[in-house]
């Protein structure tokens, strides 16, 4: 299971990989025991700061290999980040999401290339796995499907659509028949003439976004729009299956300042008297519960400059 190790670093930046660990884990039932590969990496972002990630690989039932990334960013992740999955070079690996989507640095074409010609039976084919895919339950990646009118309109496509997150939002383009197809396939779901739709990763269509032809045409501001919302989505949702072991990893290679903060537990309410006042010196102006209070006050200050240290 190699990776390769992160790309050229950046001026002043200490990017490293760890070596892999393998364990074998017990598989559910009369499932024989899983290889599962373990590692983590780092690495300085002009725009996230120091970047800590985890990388999890596990052997799947059905003979794929499953892979989860989890990274923490010093300043947050935004659109002007270098991806994870292209830092670490997943996107080269020819790999898919849960769905079956390729998780790919560059748009999906879904039509003909050039010099090659067109064979309509092997275009739809492929348009009904992709439609297979944006239905599958257990897609991860959101999908924004663009129309276009013509390959004529393709000139400054790779330009334009580079601003997308391998392992978090794909962009796929179709030209018209490629659309009136996929119209077909999806007919509850179908992509605006000259549009875009934009299927969330929940699979659901209730989760799903149509553009008219004058929103696609601002397609960077677009992408930079979605794709901030989409990382702060992900940013407040439970990673599933795979990705949650390699969040779980992460946390605990994480330096403790940088951990996600544990909430104080609520306090107990006030106990009552038998005359339904509040207890002893709760409500009073006695000088004993002004000084209590003090007190509390000063200890809940010196946790809050011990947590700040740590």
């Amino acid at each position: 299971l190699p990776l390769p190790p992160p790309r050229a670093p950046l001026p002043g930046d200490d990017a490293g990989i760890r070596p892999w660990r393998f364990d074998r884990e017990e598989g559910g039932g009369a499932d024989p025991p899983r290889l599962v590969a373990r590692t983590t990496a780092r690495w300085s972002d002009p725009a996230a700061g120091a970047v800590r990630a985890a990388i999890v690989l596990r052997d799947s039932p059905r003979g794929l290999v499953e892979w989860g990334v989890a990274a923490h960013a010093e300043r947050g992740w935004t659109h002007r980040a270098v991806p994870p999955c292209v830092r670490l070079g997943i996107d080269r690996q020819h790999i898919c999401d849960s769905g079956g989507l390729p998780v790919t640095g560059e748009p999906l074409k879904l039509f003909p290339v050039d010099g090659v010609a067109p064979d309509e039976g092997i275009e739809d084919d492929r348009l009904t796995l992709v439609a297979g895919s944006l239905e599958h339950p257990d897609r991860s990646v959101g999908v924004l499907v663009v129309s276009l009118d013509s390959r004529k309109a393709l000139t400054s496509i790779d330009t334009l659509f580079r601003v997308h997150w391998p392992g978090l939002l794909s962009v796929a383009v179709v030209i018209e028949p490629g659309r009136r197809v996929l119209a077909g396939l999806l007919p509850e779901r179908a992509v605006p003439v000259g549009g875009a739709r934009y299927f969330g990763p929940s699979g659901n269509a209730e989760d799903d976004t149509t553009f008219t032809r004058a929103a696609v045409r601002d397609r960077h501001g677009l992408l930079t729009a979605l794709l901030d919302d989409a990382l702060a989505a992900r940013a407040d949702t439970c990673p599933p299956g795979v990705a949650a072991d390699a969040a779980k990893l992460l946390d605990e290679h994480l330096p403790r300042r940088l951990r996600p903060k544990v909430p104080a537990p609520a306090k107990p309410p006030a106990k009552e008297n038998g005359d339904g006042s509040g207890a002893a010196g709760a409500s009073g102006g006695s000088g004993a519960s002004t000084d209590g209070g003090a007190a509390a006050s000063e200890i809940e200050r010196l946790r809050a400059r011990l947590a700040r240290l740590e």
